[in-house]
């Protein structure tokens, strides 16, 4: 009989007697997990290391999620003429790509701190704009013909890069100055199973 004892930190699985500790997952009867963070000032690449899943029953579906957050972005936009000039719009925040490596999958977003429309500005007038929290989560289901990129007992890689976006509409004698902010990021990889019947599940906090 195969047995697995799951921790809320620590997950040790027992196969046929032989014992495998495997950092930073969560588990539960019908789903495991391995959750990696990022933070930096954009921009930055990060590449997310992961453990593949190596357990004892047959994956049934795999789901990548990632919470991203930006915060703190500034903008500072000055008017050098001599007359009044319009900035007709401006946005700014981050554009974010992630590269799901095993899969081939790409997704690339924009996260908008701040976003105006038209302003004048008027001779040496400038403009500085603080950015606030701006949140994104979103999923991806990875292709059942992909499982076996995220199943063994290797690694793979997530990666995630962010770097500053500007989508300002400049006139003549404008110039713009954009500030960014930390950018932070949580990669989760999830595995879906079926419990099968003789394998006994243990939960116990890891304090």
């Amino acid at each position: 009989m195969t047995k697995m004892i799951f921790t809320k930190h620590l997950t040790a699985i027992w196969i046929l007697g032989m014992a495998m500790t495997i950092p930073a997952w969560t588990a539960r009867a019908d789903m495991a997990s391995q959750t990696l963070s990022y933070t930096g000032t954009p921009n930055f690449t990060k590449t997310n290391v992961f453990d593949q899943y190596k357990g004892a029953l047959a994956v049934t579906q795999i789901l990548v999620k990632v919470h991203a957050t930006v915060t703190g972005f500034t903008l500072d936009v000055t008017n050098s003429t001599e007359g009044v000039v319009t900035l007709d719009s401006y946005q700014f925040g981050t554009k974010n790509v992630l590269v799901v490596v095993p899969s081939g999958y790409t997704n690339t977003s924009i996260m908008v701190d701040e976003s105006y429309d038209s302003t004048d500005l008027f001779p040496g007038g400038s403009l500085i704009i603080g950015g606030t929290e701006q949140v994104k989560d979103f999923t991806y289901t990875v292709p059942a013909n992909k499982f076996s990129g995220f199943t063994g007992t290797g690694t793979f890689n997530i990666v995630a890069k962010i770097n500053s976006y500007s989508g300002v509409v400049q006139q003549g004698g404008l110039t713009s100055l954009l500030t960014p902010g930390p950018a932070s990021g949580a990669v989760t990889v999830e595995y879906y199973y079926t419990p099968q019947a003789g394998t006994i599940y243990i939960l116990k906090s890891a304090h």
